[in-house]
């Protein structure tokens, strides 16, 4: 089992905590396109992407899609009902952040500074049909390609994935129709099976202890704490007093997402959420030791990944 340490921030010291606590497995994610250019800065990416493997270390790339999908809103035209604008979807700017990412992913691919690669993670955005066709370019030029499965896609299509692709990768967050108390038993069943046809899955932001040593996961990921410091949660409060803003964050529309709010007001009190260790040693090393008990116990019951 796996614990993909995420968003390590380079330049502000978490690189150097990561090696000193012997933190092997690191997720970082696609950085943000540059608001006047449009584009990455490919040699910039590059050296941080060189600067997270270390000395070998396996690293997940992610195109952060889900958390950090403020890149492709656009003010609406439209007013909402209470006269103000929101934020919508711009198809355009995905567009032009998935070809850089297809490009990011291939480049880094051929340098060999990348071991696994989550899809873009949009059906729910495009649609099912559009989102296959970035699947296939992806699937072209990355290592390790890591389809996510929503529930949306029903019980077939996860199976259909396990068959297909060696990793997928779910959030158990999204149980849109089960009930509570059959929670944890539609997931272990689930996790389950896949291990019994040879499937090796992702769960996405899951380090409940409980759960990693109750069902068969091949890896996770810990990003609550650095994104939240990154986007705003945990100084949320302190940037709602400088803004000025009472109550809830004026956020309107269908279509709107919450970080995109977050990160706007952070962007005006000067918050670069890229600056600074986000991560301290002995959280490091608190899931580095979970990490290795989890896989030891696994090992134990004959399960090896």
């Amino acid at each position: 089992m796996r614990i993909f340490l995420s968003s390590p921030s380079v330049e502000g010291g978490d690189i150097e905590i990561f090696d000193r606590a012997d933190a092997g497995n690191r997720l970082t994610a696609f950085p943000l396109i540059d608001a006047m250019t449009k584009k990455i800065n490919m040699d910039k990416l590059i050296k941080r992407c060189k600067a997270v493997r270390g000395n070998g270390q396996r690293v997940m790339f992610d195109s952060g899609i889900a958390s950090l999908n403020f890149r492709f809103l656009e003010r609406s035209k439209s007013l909402a009902s209470d006269g103000s604008k929101g934020w919508v979807f711009s198809f355009d700017g995905f567009r032009n952040a998935a070809e850089q990412y297809v490009e990011a992913v291939s480049r880094l691919s051929k340098l060999g500074l990348i071991d696994y690669c989550i899809e873009l993670d949009v059906d729910h955005f495009i649609g099912w049909e559009n989102m296959l066709v970035w699947r296939k370019q992806l699937k072209k030029v990355a290592p390790n390609l890591i389809p996510v499965w929503r529930i949306s896609q029903g019980k077939e299509e996860f199976f259909n994935l396990i068959d297909e692709f060696k990793y997928i990768a779910i959030n158990i967050r999204q149980v849109k129709g089960v009930k509570k108390g059959r929670y944890e038993k539609f997931w272990s069943d689930m996790l389950h099976e896949a291990y019994r046809r040879g499937g090796r899955v992702h769960v996405f932001a899951t380090v409940r202890e409980k759960f990693l040593l109750e069902n068969p996961v091949w890896a996770t990921d810990c990003s609550s704490w650095s994104m939240g410091r990154r986007w705003g949660i945990i100084r949320y409060q302190d940037v709602r007093k400088k803004m000025g803003v009472g109550g809830r964050p004026v956020i309107t529309g269908s279509d709107v997402f919450s970080s995109a709010s977050i990160l706007g007001m952070s962007k005006k009190i000067k918050f670069d959420p890229f600056s600074g260790a986000w991560w301290t040693e002995a959280q490091v090393r608190l899931y580095v030791a979970m990490e290795k008990k989890i896989t030891d116990i696994w090992n134990i019951r004959g399960v090896v990944y």
